[in-house]
């Protein structure tokens, strides 16, 4: 069973346009159990690829960039609305995971953590890392034992049937209670063990998408130190995959970068790049976002019929070119591309970037004749082209009244959230519908439009609030 963030995204977006309670249980009570069982670390923080079993208590040990990187971006997104303090925990949990372990020297991220480590045998054993006996908590957290296995539970390793209190399990938790010393007395002891090996690997679409997530995080939460780590290893992984001849890489170890980037790759780090411009304002992420776009035009377009082929045109040993449009784990390379080349005609204003988007989603919009958890991933990039939301802030971005602006639009989820913060007699794009907009009393003001029109300017955080819970209701 795996952790299936995107149409999960999807239903929230559904939830917040309609205010259908039954959205929203929808993706609460899944995240909920996902944030809660087997599935996250309550030890060490971060998610396990998955679990074998429907309850989310028997996962798969090995620990994915990428599955890390849609989960955050997935509970960032629902924290910013609900600011359900068990979901900052796991938010926090999650990226003090990734820093910790899966950031390598350079500051770009390691790709997986194994499944499988050194146990008590010397052997090699899927888990051995994460797993505890009961006789084992009661020992090493004596008379506080008893209240830590009341708030949690063992659940079963996958293919170990005995039972009792010497087979090891692997925790989950019951109750909403903390435990948070014993927690940190297990985190000690655990690291005295075999750690799982990593797999040092930098990808091009992992980093992208835990760049995004973590900037995002660091944005919604206030933490400018997730920012700058996610500003670090944008310049880490760009380095690392850039190949001689100066185009992206999909993957790179030791200083040597593989294969062209493909479709999905691209996209991710372009994402990266321009959510890294709409939090800093620094043009440079904006024009090396436009490099790439370029790269995935000229080299991964179909110009005969459409849509984006995943492999480039020059990739070496592509036998067969997929044009992929249904979503894995993740979402696919086609509505990667799109949401792409939609960010970009919101933030450039070059009508051309939303001609290809339009033309992308034609190409391949059959596929959502059919009612299937797959296309989660275009029906966001189609969602997000028609009806982004372009919030714009007119002030100086160290301001503290602008600041405090930006922290009242992190307390209303917007997916389709586009952020420029633009200093007073900056001009917009032509055609943006907040062109001539100008700030009120010399205050830092806020629009949010919607296609061609905006809100009244909104100078308070009580204001902004009631505009953005309205302009984001389905028209």
């Amino acid at each position: 069973k795996h952790p299936r963030w995107v149409p999960l995204l999807l239903i929230w977006r559904a939830y917040l346009e309609t205010g259908d309670e039954n959205h929203l249980e929808a993706v609460t009570l899944s995240l909920d159990n996902m944030i809660n069982g087997a599935l996250y670390d309550h030890v060490g923080g971060g998610f396990f690829r998955y679990t074998v079993d429907p309850l989310w208590h028997t996962p798969h040990f090995e620990k994915m960039i990428d599955v890390n990187a849609g989960l955050l971006l997935l509970m960032t997104e629902i924290w910013r609305e609900t600011r359900d303090p068990v979901l900052k925990n796991r938010i926090t949990g999650t990226v003090d995971f990734m820093l910790r372990e899966m950031r390598l020297p350079s500051g770009a991220f390691a790709s997986s953590l194994d499944a499988n480590s050194r146990g008590p045998t010397g052997e090699r054993e899927e888990g051995a890392y994460y797993t505890w006996t009961e006789n084992d908590l009661r020992a090493v957290l004596g008379p506080a034992a008893a209240a830590f296995l009341e708030a949690f539970s063992l659940g079963p390793v996958e293919g170990v049937e005995e039972t009792g209190p010497d087979v090891p399990g692997v925790l989950y938790r019951e109750t909403g209670a903390p435990e948070e010393d014993s927690l940190a007395v297990l985190r000690r002891l655990r690291a005295e063990r075999p750690p799982p090996r990593r797999d040092d690997k930098v990808l091009a679409d992992g980093n992208g998408m835990l760049i995004d997530a973590l900037a995002r995080a660091g944005l919604a939460l206030g933490n400018d130190d997730w920012i700058d780590a996610a500003g670090r290893a944008f310049d880490a992984a760009s380095h690392a995959l850039a190949g001689p001849d100066g185009r992206l890489r999909q993957s790179a170890i030791d200083g040597r970068a593989g294969a062209p980037a493909t479709a999905g790759g691209l996209s991710a780090m372009a994402k990266a790049a321009l959510t890294l411009f709409e939090i800093t304002g620094e043009a440079g992420y904006l024009d090396l976002a436009k490099v790439w776009t370029a790269t995935l035009l000229s080299h991964h377009r179909d110009a005969a019929d459409g849509g984006f082929f995943s492999a480039a045109q020059d990739a070496p040993a592509v036998q067969v070119r997929f044009k992929p449009v249904m979503d894995g784990q993740n979402p696919s390379d086609n509505a990667r591309a799109v949401a792409l080349l939609a960010r970009l005609y919101f933030l450039d204003g070059k009508d051309r970037w939303r001609r290809l988007a339009t033309q992308s989603l034609t190409a391949v919009g059959e596929t959502a004749s059919v009612a299937d958890i797959g296309i989660a991933g275009l029906l966001h990039a189609d969602h997000f082209l028609n009806g982004a939301l372009q919030v714009v802030v007119i002030g100086n971005r160290t301001a503290v009244q602008t600041r405090a602006l930006l922290a009242g639009i992190m307390k209303r989820s917007l997916p389709n959230q586009i952020l420029e913060i633009v200093p007073p007699g900056f001009t917009l794009p032509d055609g943006h519908p907040a062109r001539d907009k100008t700030q009120i009393d010399g205050q830092p003001t806020a629009y949010i439009c919607r296609g061609t029109f905006c809100s009244l300017p909104v100078t308070s955080t009580a204001a902004l609030d009631g505009a953005l819970r309205a302009i984001r209701r389905r028209p």
